[in-house]
């Protein structure tokens, strides 16, 4: 990873003044300001003394944020008065009256940041492979306790993700969003990245007699390892009427999953699509460990592989070779961490 840009993390109660003030730089609402997005509502209410004002708003697909002030009667801002929870909501409702928005959990937090690979890396994943990526990052304490965390392998981790989204805003370029539930507003705390995956480009290679598989066979790429334990041919899920060559197996997958692909070919060098269908789980976590596990692809203790399912390979062949040609790479060393206020 090459660049990464310091997140903010506004609220309602940060947006008094201005959507757009110095001390709120929002990546995203500045977008939207660039793109002509902003709407001034012309909104003023009076009620028992009080002035609510709002005069700006902007939507995008994960939120609605608007600059609220609050006045009371000597014109001045009341920010006390502003708290969002329970026994006081903002409901956002269309021109049917129907809602589709409220904050009925109180106040939500966002988090934006951006990230950039380097020429390197862009090397290993070509075409739009470097578009599918996941970012895995925890925030803590200035006394390192955990606040919350987003995709770990960490066993029992803190939890309050509420709304992710991401999207390319250049060659090699990520723009990453995120709404929780809470962050927090008068401490300093510390983003830290564990872990991100990207897909590349693999080609490491799986040959072997499928008449052997009477006894499974073991075999290891780049940190992954993949337990053959039996090939038979059954009917075909995707092509009604046809039958497919099915490869059973057990998988330990420190890489992800999410974005692999694989082909297979047979000993004359026909190519066949495969598809990997099974349920993963993923095991041997820590509880004070956000990097550490791997994923199990198959349940062995209940005797359910996962299947590599060969399309349109109706007769299983002499011999049989399966490609990755594309891995989902765990990278587990960003070593970046960044302090917030």
């Amino acid at each position: 990873m090459g660049a990464v840009s310091v997140p903010t993390v506004p609220t309602f109660a940060e947006v008094l003044r201005s959507l757009f003030a110095k001390d709120n730089p929002d990546i995203g609402l500045i977008r939207a300001q660039e793109l002509g997005l902003v709407i001034n509502p012309h909104i003023k209410v009076k009620d028992k003394g009080y002035t609510l004002v709002i005069n700006e708003a902007v939507a995008d697909p994960t939120r609605v944020t608007i600059a609220l002030q609050l006045f009371n009667e000597n014109v001045k801002h009341d920010r006390d008065k502003l708290g969002l929870g329970d026994e006081n909501k903002i409901t956002i409702k269309d021109d049917k009256g129907n809602v589709k928005k409220t904050n009925e959990n109180g106040a939500r937090r966002r988090f934006e940041l951006e990230t950039e690979l380097d020429d390197a890396a862009m090397t290993r994943s070509p075409g739009d492979l470097w578009e599918k990526q996941m970012l895995s990052f925890h925030f803590e304490t200035t006394g390192g306790e955990e606040i919350h965390s987003v995709n770990p392998r960490k066993w029992n981790y803190m939890d309050s993700l509420m709304t992710s989204d991401h999207k390319v805003v250049g060659n090699g370029k990520m723009r990453w969003s995120y709404t929780f539930k809470y962050l927090p507003e008068d401490k300093p705390y510390r983003f830290v990245l564990d872990v991100y995956s990207v897909a590349e480009m693999d080609g490491s290679k799986i040959s072997f007699r499928p008449s052997e598989l009477t006894e499974p066979q073991t075999f290891k790429i780049i940190n992954d390892s993949l337990e053959l334990v039996m090939a038979s041919l059954e009917k075909s899920q995707a092509n009604k009427g046809t039958h497919e060559t099915v490869i059973s197996f057990y998988g330990k997958m420190d890489n992800e999953i999410m974005h692999e692909e694989w082909k297979a070919y047979d000993p004359t060098g026909k190519q066949y699509n495969v598809l990997a269908v099974g349920g993963p789980t993923i095991e041997k976590t820590l509880s004070e460990h956000w990097r550490e596990g791997y994923i199990s692809m198959g349940d062995l203790r209940a005797k359910q592989p996962y299947e590599f399912r060969i399309m349109k390979l109706d007769q299983i062949p002499e011999e049989l070779t399966l490609v990755r040609e594309v891995v989902d790479k765990r990278y587990k060393d960003p070593n970046w961490s960044v302090s917030l206020k």
